[in-house]
C-alpha cells in the first residue's frame, strides 16, 4: 500500500494553525487583561485622589474651627485679664481698714501712742 503523504501534513498545518490560533488568542487575552489593569488602576487612582481630597478638606475645617475657637478662648482670656486688672483688688472699706490696721502696727512696732507720745516700754 502506497503511503498517503498528503494527510500528515495536513494534521500538521491544521495543529500549527490551532497553536497558533491558540497564542494570538492567548496574546489578545494578555493585552485585554492589561488594558483592563490599566483602567481598573487610573480608577483605583482617581478614587484615591477624591479620598484625599475629601481628607484634605476635613483636616482643614477641623483645623479652622480649633483655630477659630482658639481665638475665641483667647480673646476671653484676654478680657478677664483686663477686668482683673481694672477692678480693684479689694473695696474702699477693706483697703481702709488695711490702711488703719497697718497704721496701728507701725506705731505699735515703733512704740508711738496714739495721742502722738511714745508708748511706755
Amino acid at each position: 500500500m502506497p503511503a498517503d503523504d498528503s494527510q500528515p501534513e495536513f494534521g500538521l498545518s491544521d495543529a500549527i494553525n490551532r497553536v497558533l490560533s491558540a497564542e494570538q488568542s492567548a496574546t489578545d487575552a494578555v493585552e485585554t487583561a492589561r488594558d483592563e489593569a490599566a483602567d481598573l488602576l487610573k480608577q483605583a487612582r482617581a478614587t484615591a485622589r477624591r479620598i484625599e481630597s475629601r481628607a484634605d478638606a476635613r483636616i482643614r475645617a477641623l483645623h479652622q474651627g480649633r483655630e477659630s475657637r482658639l481665638d475665641q478662648l483667647l480673646a476671653d482670656i484676654r478680657a478677664e485679664t483686663e477686668a482683673v486688672r481694672e477692678a480693684p483688688l479689694m473695696s474702699e472699706h477693706d483697703a481702709d481698714y488695711v490702711r488703719r490696721a497697718a497704721s496701728e502696727m507701725a506705731d505699735e512696732l515703733l512704740g508711738v501712742s496714739r495721742g502722738g507720745k511714745k508708748a511706755a516700754s
